[in-house]
């Protein structure tokens, strides 16, 4: 009966570029909303939850949930946001750095950089021991810290060239360097080009003036907060771009993504009546032009970003730390709803007067999203739309109008709109050309996605077969037609689903399942130890395998189909003659056995790394060995025991000595011994009695 239908798919990713969307992501797995990583509000830690009596002056991120926080008195905390335990690091009374020094955090180290007198203070952030202090650097004054991922110290300074001069305008400058302080202490000049300067450097002694950070690829990002001029150093300091950010207000913090987009905090002044919409504002990574902001308001005294792109915003006033990460979000489209629209390719029957019969959906559909469907059939391309007669392919193709726009002149075109119709009959469509349009209707966080799409025509129903009294009126022919197409619906399945009846029986197609059933079928028992690739190996060579069955060649062939490697079989007929010498009698018998009718089958450990793929190949061998024998199985393990399983060339490896290169080019020889000089002295670090430390 159905075996003269035709139908049309679209399913893979070719199909999807040639149709039309908007806000949708075309993939070879299907058609799915776009989604964005926005920032949301992870956790708010107040200092009250801390245990920490006095005022936070300072605070850091480091690694695993750790911040660390200065306080008023100069006492340095470790706290564990996500146990919610607070540590004492370094208490007060030390006199090397006040509570108002600059805080910078690195892997193994803390830098502690006090502006006057000017120091650096490097700590240990295991154990808070002091590892060094740098009371002489170029420039002083330090104005900003931060930490590169290779645990280096940067910081801007005021340059020694002069702390100011006048410029052809009349305006006071200041100009500066950028430093970077190696984990042992040795400071060098980074950069100092003229054009890194303040302006108005009567306000140059103003705490927050200027601020420092690193994005991708070790950048470094140096912004002057009252003007918004902004410099991008390579990580070597040659300048890379120098421009000024488009802000209304003063600005504080800097923050630089992995991608390169830049985040800092609005300052203005609010009325106290007023709501506070100060918030953070983001930067593209190219132009540097304003993009939107981060769903935070508040008041912003420090903002920074560790390396997975956090934000940490520090707030003074109410002693607040707010941690926002990147969640997840389906992008809204220009009226602000996560919906996105596609416009499939125009369909072509070939035949005028076309009647279509149904449609198929292969989609996932979660809860609280929607797929809706419209569409609508024509003998002809060409329709009339505002008194214009147009050619609708191109209509809805071209992609120098929006696709909204398009649409919106075609709402008396499209038919009754079907809500997730997976199965659905197409009703009054008639006509050589059949359009379609799919919404895609999403949540804040989840989206449909539709696989494939599959329509069929000419139009055929059971009615047909029923005498002519029951298509003589129209409407209860229409509702009778409607009723029948659900057996026929189900009739039209199981003949295609008969037609492909050999797919089924094919190991290189099928899969799931069928495969663990068609193994049945030649006795073998595989068990979930098995993947879908192992078996199907194991299906499409069974016929060469079972002439081979209880032989040697066939129990090396199935153990590489499931491990990937050809064991080693060792018989007794190899080691027969060692038997002879009595030294080594007792270490053959130990490692192959004494029986003359057994075999060892031994695989790497790496082959089958598990217990139970262990017990898995144990069952292969078993029953794949010849009757009446013995087999044992030897897991050789990468060591090397004397008289055990240990092979020269197979898990065993030896190699001449050499000398230690680095980089190909030199060489260090057997005599020397490699020692950290840097951490020479330090109590409960690098401490060795007669080595590197003496009692005096």
């Amino acid at each position: 009966m159905y075996s003269q239908f035709s139908f049309l798919a679209l399913n893979k990713e070719s199909d999807w570029e040639r149709g039309r969307g908007e806000n949708l992501l075309l993939a070879e797995q299907g058609i799915s909303l776009m989604k964005d990583q926005k920032y949301a509000l992870y956790r708010t830690i107040l200092q009250t939850e801390t245990g920490i009596m006095e005022p936070i002056t300072n605070i850091g991120s480091g690694s695993f949930g750790l911040v660390y926080l200065l306080d008023r008195l100069g006492n340095i905390w470790t706290y564990d946001y996500i146990n919610c335990q607070t540590t004492l690091l370094l208490k007060e009374g030390h006199g090397l750095f006040s509570g108002e020094a600059l805080l910078a955090v690195a892997k193994n180290t803390l830098f502690l950089v006090e502006s006057d007198p000017a120091v650096i203070v490097a700590i240990s952030a295991a154990n808070g021991q002091i590892l060094w202090t740098k009371s002489e650097f170029y420039g002083g004054s330090p104005l900003a810290v931060v930490v590169s991922a290779s645990d280096q110290l940067l910081m801007v300074t005021f340059s020694n060239s002069s702390l100011s001069y006048q410029a052809d305008k009349g305006d006071d400058f200041a100009p500066m360097a950028i430093l970077q302080v190696t984990p042992d202490g040795q400071i060098r000049v980074l950069a100092s080009p003229l054009t890194l300067a303040l302006e108005k450097a009567a306000e140059f002694r103003q705490r927050g003036r200027v601020e420092l950070a690193l994005g991708k690829e070790e950048q470094i990002y140096v912004l002057d907060t009252c003007s918004g001029q902004l410099w991008r150093f390579a990580p070597d300091g040659n300048l890379l771009a120098n421009n000024r950010l488009s802000i209304s207000a003063r600005a504080v913090g800097l923050g630089v993504d992995n991608e390169g987009s830049i985040y800092i905090a609005d300052v203005q002044q609010i009325d106290p009546d007023s709501e506070d919409d100060r918030s953070i504002l983001m930067f593209s990574a190219s132009e540097w032009e304003p993009t939107g902001g981060v769903a935070y308001r508040g008041l912003v005294d420090n903002l920074w970003l560790d390396h997975d792109n956090r934000i940490f915003v520090w707030n003074r006033s109410n002693l607040s730390l707010s941690i926002l990460e990147r969640q997840e979000n389906i992008r809204l489209d220009s009226n602000g709803t996560p919906r996105g629209v596609f416009i499939f390719p125009l369909l072509d029957s070939m035949s005028l007067e076309m009647e279509w019969h149904r449609f198929t959906l292969d989609a996932d559909i979660p809860d609280d999203t929607q797929i809706r469907l419209n569409y609508f059939a024509s003998d002809t391309k060409e329709l009339v739309i505002q008194d214009h007669l147009i050619n609708m392919e191109v209509y809805l193709q071209d992609r120098t109008a929006s696709l909204a726009d398009r649409l919106g002149y075609m709402d008396f075109l499209w038919k009754k709109e079907l809500v997730n119709p997976r199965d659905a009959l197409l009703q009054g469509a008639k006509g050589r050309f059949l359009w379609l349009k799919i919404e895609l209707v999403g949540s804040e966080t989840r989206t449909p996605l539709l696989r494939s799409v599959r329509i069929y025509f000419p139009r055929m129903s059971l009615l047909s077969y029923l005498p002519a009294v029951y298509q003589e009126s129209g409407s209860s022919r229409d509702f009778l037609e409607r009723f029948l197409s659900l057996p026929g619906t189900l009739l039209q399945d199981m003949e295609e689903q008969i037609d492909r009846l050999d797919r089924i029986f094919d190991p290189e197609v099928v899969s799931g399942p069928f495969l663990s059933w068609l193994a049945g079928w030649l006795g073998i028992s595989a068990d979930e130890n098995w993947s879908e690739e192992q078996l199907r190996r194991l299906l499409m060579n069974a016929p060469f395998l079972f002439r081979k069955r209880g032989t040697r060649a066939g129990m090396e062939d199935i153990i590489e189909i499931y491990t990937g490697e050809k064991p080693i079989i060792v018989e007794y007929f190899q080691y027969k003659y060692l038997q002879e010498t009595i030294e080594i009698k007792q270490i053959m018998s130990q490692l192959y056995g004494q029986d003359p009718y057994g075999f060892a089958v031994m695989v790497k450990q790496e082959m089958v790394p598990t217990a139970a793929q262990v017990s898995a190949l144990q069952r292969i061998i078993d029953e794949e060995k010849p009757a009446f024998t013995d087999a044992r199985l030897v897991i050789l393990q990468p060591w090397i025991y004397m008289d055990m399983h240990s092979y020269l060339g197979i898990n065993t490896y030896l190699s001449e000595l050499s000398l230690l290169r680095l980089d190909n080019k030199s060489s260090v020889p057997f005599s020397s011994v490699i020692i950290d000089m840097e951490r020479d002295n330090q109590l409960d670090t690098h401490s060795r009695m007669e080595l590197d430390a003496h009692l005096l």
